[in-house]
């Protein structure tokens, strides 16, 4: 749902007439991704609550949720219905099954949790290559006509939900003490990882957002432009995955790092791309480093301590890496939940500010310069919040953490 908001931003100009332009479009665009942001916050919140068997009552609810504000999309025709349908539905619904998906996927895998989590975060850029371009074709060269076109999308999101309720299950064994805990505030490699986030995510998404509509400014046609979130997702598909592979064997934190750091320096060359073939390759870059980033703050923040050496993913082909038993951020699989849920919680608030202090300075001048040096400055001060949080675990740079 995160990659479908910027296509809907499309569709409510065709839909509403709002203008596409600096005002409007943007104003319509960022209030989806606003509410949504603050109402997975208060899901995450929520998911901390339910117990491990009980997963299935937060998924199934959840997951009707999307599905009825899919549906409900397709009756909408004022700003406001977009917002209800759009911001504060799917917002509520994701939030409540993200945190428990990572969670119960990362308690059957200690060697390659950051591969197996990656893969499934992956499905929303698989989701944000798909959505875009079916909605585009649909709307623009069939007959469905727009509300049978989103109801067609809630079937397709009724049967993978369908699915996702059926097989999903949690691992660890019950845990009878409280959910929330002030305790994880004295674990500093975890505030610190939360804290790169949290910076992180006041950049990371301006891309994302504001692609089309630079674009089109720089010349390129509407369609073209449209198309361009479908690349960056096609090339984040590979960021979620791959560096995640990596990170097993390298490091996850080293991995984290070096994709986050890569980023910001991304965003400040970002307004260097003028023409159609520069930003194309820019926002395959992009969409590469910056999935990666999304994809390794669950497994940074799930890192356990390995129990022993053949657990440990041992770098054989280079005698200049060594191996130490690591300290552990999250000390037990059965916390991945509680110690996911609420870092989401503390750093959707960043979702919620970063976005339109961007719109705001893109606004007052009239280009995207200043909103690329606040997004690339905020994401390299994450860089540097989580090269704390690693130096923490170890500060050894030979070791693999």
């Amino acid at each position: 749902m995160d990659r479908i908001v910027t296509s809907l931003s499309h569709l409510l100009w065709r839909r509403v007439r709002w203008p596409l332009g600096r005002s409007l479009w943007f104003e319509g665009t960022l209030s989806v991704c606003y509410v949504r942001t603050l109402s997975q916050a208060a899901a995450s919140s929520h998911e901390l609550r339910v117990e491990p068997e009980h997963l299935q009552a937060v998924l199934i609810p959840a997951s009707l949720i999307l599905v009825l504000s899919v549906m409900l999309t397709s009756f909408c025709n004022r700003y406001h219905h977009f917002i209800l349908a759009q911001g504060i539905l799917p917002g509520l619904a994701c939030g409540m099954i993200l945190t428990p998906v990572l969670s119960a996927a990362g308690q059957y895998f200690t060697t390659k949790r950051a591969w197996a989590m990656g893969i499934i975060v992956s499905g929303a850029s698989v989701g944000g290559v798909v959505f875009p371009l079916a909605l585009d074709r649909l709307l623009n060269r069939s007959s469905l006509g727009f509300g049978w076109t989103i109801r067609l999308m809630g079937f397709i999101i009724l049967a993978l939900m369908s699915s996702a309720c059926l097989l999903v299950k949690e691992h660890a064994p019950r845990r009878l003490e409280h959910r929330l805990s002030l305790e994880v505030l004295k674990n500093k490699p975890y505030v610190f990882a939360n804290v790169g986030f949290f910076l992180t995510l006041l950049g990371l998404w301006t891309p994302v957002f504001y692609i089309i509509d630079y674009a089109m400014a720089q010349g390129m046609s509407l369609e073209m432009a449209f198309h361009e979130v479908s690349i960056l997702n096609a090339a984040s598909i590979l960021g979620r995955t791959l560096p995640c592979y990596v990170g097993d064997r390298m490091g996850r934190y080293n991995m984290m790092v070096f994709m986050n750091a890569s980023s910001g320096v991304l965003l400040l060359c970002w307004t260097l791309a003028q023409s159609t073939i520069s930003i194309t390759v820019f926002i395959w870059l992009y969409g590469f480093f910056s999935g990666a980033v999304n994809s390794l703050y669950a497994p940074c923040i799930a890192q356990s301590k390995y129990a022993n050496l053949h657990q440990a993913p041992f770098i054989r082909s280079s005698g200049d890496l060594m191996l130490t038993f690591l300290r552990s951020v999250c000390p037990k699989s059965s916390d991945i939940g509680t110690y996911l849920g609420m870092g989401f919680c503390f750093c959707s608030f960043a979702g919620l500010a970063g976005t339109p202090i961007c719109g705001a300075l893109v606004k007052q001048s009239g280009y995207y310069l200043y909103a690329s040096i606040f997004s690339g400055s905020m994401v390299l001060a994450g860089a540097g919040s989580n090269l704390v949080a690693r130096l923490f675990l170890s500060r050894e740079f030979r070791v693999v953490i």
